[in-house]
């Protein structure tokens, strides 16, 4: 049976190859949520940017996607090399992260770095949560 995967983006945030970090996902300084994610119209599962997000770079506080673009960060390429340069007085004081919430909205502590991890991850829970209903339901 062949799977129908969907992914619905919230909050304006966009799925490019080079921004996958969760600081891209950062707005403003509480969790947001990313996307919805289910597989053949099941209950979803959300993918929220959570933790707070302070950078410093050129004595200048950054502490959301908005700055850090605005701070000519574009890339995971140049996010990296904030967390490399540390001679120039730039430095990562606090990083988000991506967690998975379930459909109730409890926390399911599957943590991740990368938004596309972050999706992999939802959908194996969502596949292992469903085999378990089937299960329960043959019983």
């Amino acid at each position: 049976m062949s799977e129908i995967i969907a992914i619905e983006l919230l909050n304006g945030c966009d799925l490019s190859e080079d921004q996958t970090s969760p600081e891209f996902f950062c707005q403003g300084k509480t969790s947001s949520a990313v996307c919805h994610v289910s597989i053949n119209g099941c209950d979803p599962v959300t993918i929220f940017c959570d933790g707070d997000m302070r950078l410093v770079l050129d004595e200048q506080d950054i502490c959301d996607c908005y700055e850090l673009i605005d701070a000519g960060i574009t890339t995971d390429a140049d996010l990296m090399a904030i967390y490399d340069e540390f001679e120039d007085g730039s430095r990562v004081i606090m990083n988000p992260w991506f967690d998975i919430y379930d459909s109730e909205g409890e926390q399911l502590d599957i943590v991740s770095y990368d938004i596309y991890q972050a999706i992999e991850d939802a959908k194996i829970y969502i596949r292992e949560r469903e085999l378990k209903n089937d299960q329960k339901t043959k019983v």
